[in-house]
C-alpha cells in the first residue's frame, strides 16, 4: 500500500516538477505552481482521508469496548491513539499547506488560475 501511494504521489507531481502545464493553474510557475497543484490534490483527497481516519477510530473504539476484558484491549487502545494521532497530523498538514498557500497569495488559485504578477518575488 505504501508503494502504491508513493508511486501515485510521484506521478501526480511529475508535471509540476517538469514545469509542464498543469490544468487549472495557468499563469503560475515555479514554487507557486507546485504549491497550487499539491493543494488541489490534497483538497480532493482530504475528505476521503478524514473519512477513513474517522472510520478507523470508531472501529478501534468498538473493538476496544467489545474486547475490554480480553488481552486484546491494549492492541485496540493503541489503535485508538494512533487513529487520533493520524487525524491530528492530517488536519495539521492541511492547515500548514493552506497557510503557505495564503502566504504566497495562492489562496483561491485552485481551478481559477493565478497571474504571474500576483506571486511575490524578490528583486536582486
Amino acid at each position: 500500500m505504501k508503494k502504491f501511494l508513493a508511486s501515485l504521489s510521484t506521478f501526480a507531481l511529475i508535471p509540476a516538477l517538469a514545469s509542464a502545464q498543469i490544468i487549472g493553474t495557468s499563469g503560475t510557475t515555479g514554487l507557486g505552481s507546485l504549491v497550487v497543484q499539491f493543494k488541489g490534490l490534497l483538497s480532493a483527497l482530504f475528505p476521503i482521508a478524514i473519512a477513513i481516519g474517522v472510520l478507523a477510530f470508531f472501529y478501534e473504539l468498538i473493538m476496544f469496548i467489545v474486547h475490554k476484558s480480553d488481552d486484546k484491549a491494549e492492541k485496540f487502545k493503541k489503535g485508538i491513539l494512533m487513529s487520533l494521532l493520524a487525524l491530528f497530523l492530517m488536519f495539521t498538514f492541511f492547515g500548514l499547506l493552506n497557510v503557505i498557500a495564503n502566504t504566497l497569495g495562492l489562496s483561491g488559485a485552485v481551478g481559477q488560475g493565478v497571474q504571474s504578477n500576483q506571486i511575490p518575488a524578490v528583486q536582486l
